[in-house]
């Protein structure tokens, strides 16, 4: 079986951003810093506008399993970009809804997307 080429995968890259991301979310993450010897935590913003698409999980509670991976408990699935920075804990808006992420899924070959777990934050 023939590998793909850079080009070939870019433009996959390409297509299912285009194709499959509608909308665009705003990625946070907690941030510590420490002045006057006192630790403060506070918000950075990683990304305001990134191209995602919002899903709902399939099952509800949802339980997943992959090749031994810790199990994850998710209500929604983002796509997001193949580069994009995220992390578990980051808190995502997109839509007027804010969720944190629980998961992200990145042991996979030729990503063209990354994908995340999210909750909703109640």
């Amino acid at each position: 079986m023939a590998s793909l080429t850079t080009a070939e995968l870019d433009q996959m890259r390409l297509d299912a951003e285009t194709v499959t991301m509608p909308d665009t979310c705003r990625i946070d993450r907690v941030a510590t810093t420490v002045e006057a010897g006192e630790a403060l935590q506070g918000t950075a913003n990683i990304a305001t506008a990134a191209p995602c698409r919002l899903a709902k999980s399939g099952l509800r509670p949802f339980m997943r399993n992959i090749r031994d991976a810790t199990l994850t408990d998710a209500d929604w699935t983002l796509t997001l970009h193949h580069d994009q920075d995220v992390a578990e804990r980051d808190t995502i808006t997109v839509n007027g809804q804010t969720l944190y992420v629980t998961k992200v899924w990145t042991d996979q070959s030729f990503n063209v997307a990354t994908r995340c777990d999210l909750k909703e934050i109640e």
